[in-house]
């Protein structure tokens, strides 16, 4: 796991060359938008990059708005599925409920939120 490290420097006021004291912060390497937000408290919706094993890829982490009752999300895909003729991906079945429409896993049944705001 690769570690994220600030370095803080603090200079004595005795003597201005002097280096008083270092003191280190790691935090693991934010490899989705819950890691940041867990790490980062206070980190607002907006493009992040992060580093997977793969390499560098850039998201957009939504930051305040609760789903599943969690916040640091990213959407994966866009379905309009207010429109009858879109169709779930693969590896996803077509849950109906009360006029609403949603894809949802194949596997261990766990339903994907899709927004129906389009960016």
């Amino acid at each position: 796991m690769m570690l994220l490290c600030a370095i803080a420097f603090i200079i004595s006021s005795a003597s201005s060359a002097t280096l008083a004291q270092q003191s280190y912060s790691c935090k693991p390497n934010a490899v989705s938008c819950n890691d940041i937000k867990k790490y980062w408290p206070e980190s607002p919706s907006k493009n992040y990059s992060i580093v997977t094993k793969e390499g560098t890829t850039y998201i957009y982490c939504n930051m305040e708005e609760p789903y599943c009752g969690s916040i640091g999300w990213t959407r994966l895909a866009y379905l309009n599925m207010s429109d009858a003729t879109v169709n779930c991906p693969s590896g996803f079945r077509l849950y109906q409920s009360g006029g609403v429409r949603a894809c949802v896993s194949n596997i261990n049944w766990r339903q994907l939120y899709i927004s129906s705001v389009s960016i």
